[in-house]
């Protein structure tokens, strides 16, 4: 990481520690329904293509696990100037601590729920974005866990007009495609990786330095991605990537797939013909997407998808308020969620999570061929707002 760019996450890292006011931004209904989502039962094996961000995602419990402990999400939404963005995340619960499945749950809940927040808050950068949310995540999970669970977390956010930007914790990846050829961005946070070296099953080399739900003294590593129209992001957690340990089949497989849906599946099935020692969880997305921005929904609108189906939520927008004087920091107004359907909208039901203590609430997108007339559309009004974060043992990510 770059001195300029280490000197900017610190500062934000100071000013989330300094405003406790908002520590708990991300308890929002969103970030409830985004985690009770991702908390469901699901089959062994999913692969999606998703066709509005020219995107796929993929996860596989694997040939030797009985429970899948990775979670990951694609979300789209506007933000507050009506410009369309999209943000990719996978998070990979730490074998060996506490409800690993419910931990990366949890961190992509809040993580999304805070790049939901923020989009509303007024011109603040994608590096801005991703830090905070970060933050968030490891907050949201430590609160709940006390550093007896944890999961890693790599992202990346599009956003029209601006580079795309990438950030990690932990030892799952991002890697980039540019004219046939694919390179490690991300720097996995384990002393191995602090050192360049390949991981070589060494177990002290290779535990964790940093995780989400850690507490204190987390130092997420940000980036930004070679801008290019073919170029691809993809994310990816370890019984993916353990395939470039002593091979060149990840570089393979992911160079010689014709698309984004071709080549999650390929991973996750390479991953697996080759003993599937890990629960293998990838997104494939790319680096510059071309949105349709002319005009979007009447509400506050996000939309999601994982490797097994997709969410909508509506939020409540507010509308005709005399906005309040910002602070230097000031805080989120939790969104409402509620449930789509054909014809009205409804509330959502909430069935509790036993296995992880948070509210799960479930809610599936209504398939339908009727596309909204333009009339029932309207430009965004432009609204500003902005957000936090918060014993470290070096887990060993093994099991």
């Amino acid at each position: 990481m770059e001195k300029d760019q280490k000197d900017v996450f610190c500062k934000h890292r100071e000013r989330n520690y300094i405003d406790k006011a908002n520590m708990n931004y991300w308890k929002t209904p969103t970030q409830k329904q985004i985690t009770a989502w991702l908390s469901r039962r699901t089959a062994r094996t999913g692969v999606r293509r998703v066709v509005p961000l020219s995107a796929a995602i993929a996860s596989e419990i694997g040939a030797v696990r009985n429970e899948n402990q990775d979670r990951a999400v694609l979300v789209q939404g506007w933000d507050g100037d009506g410009r369309r963005f999209a943000v990719a995340a996978v998070a990979d619960g730490i074998g060996g601590m506490r409800d690993g499945g419910a931990c990366a749950a949890l961190a992509l809940g809040a993580f999304v729920a805070t790049i939901h927040n923020l989009s509303r808050s007024g011109p603040l950068g994608s590096e801005e974005w991703l830090s905070r949310a970060i933050f968030a995540a490891n907050e949201a999970v430590y609160s709940n866990f006390r550093g007896t669970g944890g999961s890693t977390l790599v992202a990346a956010l599009v956003r029209p007009g601006s580079a795309t930007f990438w950030g990690s914790v932990g030892d799952s990846r991002v890697y980039q495609t540019d004219n046939g050829w694919i390179r490690q961005l991300s720097v996995d946070d384990t002393i191995a990786g602090q050192l360049g070296k390949q991981d070589d099953g060494n177990i002290e080399q290779s535990k964790l330095l940093q995780y989400i739900g850690m507490g204190s003294d987390l130092e997420p590593h940000i980036g930004v991605a070679l801008s290019n129209p073919e170029s691809h992001l993809i994310l990816t957690t370890d019984g993916v990537h353990y395939l470039a340990k002593n091979s060149n089949w990840f570089d393979k497989v992911v160079l010689n797939s014709p698309d984004p849906g071709s080549c999650a599946k390929r991973l996750i099935e390479v991953a697996t013909w080759c003993g599937g020692p890990d629960n293998a969880s990838v997104i494939v997305v790319p680096v510059i997407h071309e949105f349709d921005d002319d005009i979007e929904p009447l509400y506050d609108y996000l939309e999601a998808w994982d490797s097994h189906g997709d969410l909508q939520i509506i939020a409540e927008r507010e509308q005709d308020v005399e906005p309040s004087k910002p602070s230097s920091l000031p805080p989120l107004e939790p969104d409402a969620a509620v449930s789509i359907s054909k014809k009205k909208v409804t509330p959502s039901n909430g069935r509790g999570n036993r296995s992880s203590g948070i509210e799960k609430t479930t809610v599936e997108k209504n398939k339908t061929n009727e596309k909204p007339s333009a009339n029932k559309r309207i430009l965004r009004k432009k609204t500003k707002t902005e957000v936090p974060q918060l014993l470290m043992d070096f887990p060993n990510k093994t099991n």
